[in-house]
């Protein structure tokens, strides 16, 4: 055999094995970031469903029972590790909701109780359940009043 056969033979070795590390490169890219995208995602229906079941609890008490800011620490605590996960609104109305807590101004908090668990319902159903249908592939029951 003569040496042009086996330059070819060589290159074409050699372009396939470049082809197939790109294609894995982007293959492992992508598949990193749809994996970091799922885990983003449940981080948030976690958060969320926790807050909402928070307030729904703490409204289903009645307005007769005052809630005093002790009664907040789990859920800061719980959300101040997870606070990148959440909107700027519903960052606003929780910071709100502990103003109006600690001025003692309950019949306002309960109002804004009320719209920040509307808006945490809203924000899951609407744009965190599809997302997470779409890169954890498992179907979640939206948050109901």
């Amino acid at each position: 055999m003569d040496a042009d056969f086996w330059v070819t033979v060589l290159a074409s070795g050699v372009v396939a094995a470049v082809s197939s590390t790109i294609i894995g490169a982007i293959f492992n890219l992508y598949k990193f970031k749809r994996e970091s995208e799922a885990g983003f995602v449940q981080a948030r229906a976690e958060l969320y469903a926790y807050l909402f079941f928070w307030l729904r609890i703490w409204l289903a008490q009645g307005i007769e029972q005052p809630i005093h800011l002790e009664a907040f620490t789990p859920v800061d605590t719980f959300l101040s590790m997870r606070l990148h996960l959440v909107n700027s609104d519903i960052q606003k109305k929780w910071l709100k909701l502990h103003d109006e807590v600690v001025a003692k101004t309950f019949e306002d908090a309960v109002n804004t109780a009320l719209e920040l668990a509307e808006l945490i319902k809203k924000e899951f159903n609407k744009d965190i359940i599809p997302k997470y249908e779409k890169y954890v592939g498992k179907n979640i029951q939206t948050l109901a009043s």
